[in-house]
């Protein structure tokens, strides 16, 4: 200040002075914080000094408004998704036979089991990890690399043998050009998992889209230029390939050389602990095509897999993007209980609002969703769809319990639960079994209405959250549905016969609609809820600091620009 003086002749203004004190505060905070890669180094060394600093930091101070966007943001993205799936089928079913689709096919049977194992659960260990370092990445990262390459072998070893198999040489070729995709794949594995670590959901949802649409422009072009089903090859390969790329370009982080003594075991027990988990939901979604298919043929597994799989398809739109949000910031939270559980809970609430109403309209509304949908040569799996539907109640309260699970490091116990799940419902399918599909259905809803609540009291003892906590969360949801399924029955009754099925299915969906969320926002009291979710949608605006009364207006600018 007196060189100042010196050398100018004049007093430093105060505010500049003020300016001067607030901007070094600012430096000293953010590195007592922890956040000099944030503030100091460029991009690429940003995400190496991250990956070594996570789990220091703190969780940030926006962390549910963070949480709400990015669960939005891939709730647009996945249903932009299902929108290009349904053109690409649109367009190219169009531009290819039967015959085309049935040779893919063939192949996606057994690629589609490996792809199980493609990132040997290290995604979501490296997502969940409390402290990680950059060689454990790293490690992980050349771990995933050597698991996806020894896939594509395997799958291209395999190649001539389902040629055989299937009594058709195209197969051998088609299998090799898919095989590359799991190198791909295994490329970008540890990339995504730091995007959702860093809770970078945007640019996750971006890349999945763009490449998505890049694969399906792919097919449609090679389609229009005769290559048949070389099409739907180049598009699995192409949407991979721009999906490697993309994320490589979004995420500056490079891998160094797989390291020893890095302590990475334990996380390769995690991902083991989400492979076993994955095979016995796989199990148990395969066995009922098994047993149908052993006792009565083909006839009775397409009744059931095509009411199984339209019903799944609109509940994973909600419990997929959900899921895939709330691990990274709950994992964040694991070493303290009482914010953990709040964020589990509002989780848990949100997609049980949404499963709920999804699963009972259906149930209700059985015949006419499977003949406007499906066709009428499709309503003998009404029956099959109608105890699916009832048995999604409580499989919409089991699924998401798995999230507080994963998030506090507890793969073994999530192993451990879903192979008495997997015994459970399976003794209900062998025990309906006599009685076809539909017994196979309703044996599946007895199987999950008798475990509910025993498998939600195991999985959350030892866990902040309680059976009690459960049933709080879930009373006003089940309330509402079940007020609204009356609603939903009435209505039927009235109108079934005089309109149009689609008419019934569009006024009764409409009404249940109606009625349950008039019910659950203001009748039982969650308006406040849902109205924080959606105010944490919109963006937020920095609070501009209220001058003192001493302060001058050339300060208090000084002040709110540095804020």
């Amino acid at each position: 200040m007196v060189c100042c003086e010196k050398r100018t002749g004049k007093p430093r203004p105060r505010f500049l002075e003020l300016r001067h004190v607030l901007k070094v505060k600012e430096m000293s905070d953010k590195i007592a914080a922890g956040n000099r890669a944030e503030s100091v180094l460029p991009a690429s060394e940003r995400y190496r000094a991250t990956s070594e600093a996570t789990g220091n930091e703190p969780p940030p101070a926006d962390l549910k408004g963070r949480t709400v966007r990015g669960g939005a943001i891939t709730f647009v993205a996945q249903v932009i998704k299902v929108a290009i799936n349904m053109g690409s089928t649109v367009a190219l079913a169009r531009l290819l036979t039967p015959a085309d689709y049935g040779l893919i096919a063939m192949v996606t049977g057994v690629t589609g089991f490996v792809e199980m194992f493609k990132d040997a659960g290290l995604s979501t260990a490296t997502v969940q990890r409390e402290r990680i370092t950059n060689e454990q990445i790293s490690t992980l990262f050349w771990l995933n690399v050597a698991m996806s390459f020894c896939l594509m072998l395997m799958v291209v070893a395999l190649a001539p043998f389902l040629g055989v198999f299937y009594h058709e040489p195209r197969l051998v070729w088609v299998t090799i050009a898919l095989a590359g995709t799991f190198l791909f794949s295994g490329l970008t594995v540890q990339h995504q998992a730091l995007l959702r670590r860093n809770m970078k959901f945007k640019q996750l949802a971006v890349i999945d889209v763009v490449s998505l649409g890049v694969g399906l422009v792919s097919a449609v072009v090679m389609a229009l230029l005769g290559y048949r089903y070389w099409a739907l090859v180049g598009m699995a390969v192409a949407s991979s390939f721009v999906n490697a790329v993309a994320v490589w370009i979004a995420v500056p982080w490079r891998p160094g050389p797989p390291r020893r003594g890095c302590d990475v075991r334990p996380m390769i027990g995690f991902g083991g602990g989400i492979i076993g988990t994955r095979f016995l939901y796989a199990f148990v979604r395969n066995t009922p095509n098994v047993l149908l298919g052993w006792a009565f043929g083909a006839a009775q597994v397409g009744l059931y897999q095509r009411a199984y799989t339209l019903l799944m398809f609109a509940v994973d739109q909600i419990q997929t993007p959900v899921t895939a949000v709330a691990i990274a910031p709950m994992s964040r939270l694991q070493a303290d209980w009482p914010r953990l559980r709040r964020y589990f809970l509002a989780g848990y609430s949100v997609v049980i609002s949404c499963i709920l109403p999804i699963v009972v309209t259906c149930a209700v509304y059985a015949e006419e969703i499977i003949a406007v949908l499906l066709g009428h040569q499709w309503l003998p799996a009404v029956g099959v769809f109608r105890w699916l539907s009832l048995a999604g109640v409580f499989v919409g309260l089991l699924n998401p319990q798995g999230m507080l699970l994963l998030a506090m490091g507890l793969p073994a116990k999530c192993v451990i639960f879903g192979l008495i799940d997997a015994v459970c419902v399976v003794v209900g399918y062998v025990v309906g079994l006599s009685y076809g599909a539909e017994g196979v259905a309703a044996g599946f809803f007895v199987a999950k209405a008798l475990t509910c609540v025993p498998m939600t009291y195991g999985v959350f003892k030892h866990t902040p959250v309680t059976l009690r906590d459960a049933w709080e969360t879930a009373r006003a949801p089940l309330i509402a549905i079940g007020l609204a399924a009356v609603a939903g029955l009435a209505a039927k009754m009235l109108l079934a016969g005089s309109i149009a099925p689609w008419l019934v299915a569009g006024i009764g969906c409409s009404l249940m609609s109606l009625v349950y969320a008039l019910i659950l926002l203001f009748v039982l009291g969650q308006w406040h809820f849902y109205h924080d979710i959606v105010m944490h949608l919109m963006p937020q605006r920095k609070p501009s600091v209220q001058p003192k009364d001493d302060v001058s207006p050339e300060e208090s600018v000084a002040i709110n620009e540095i804020c």
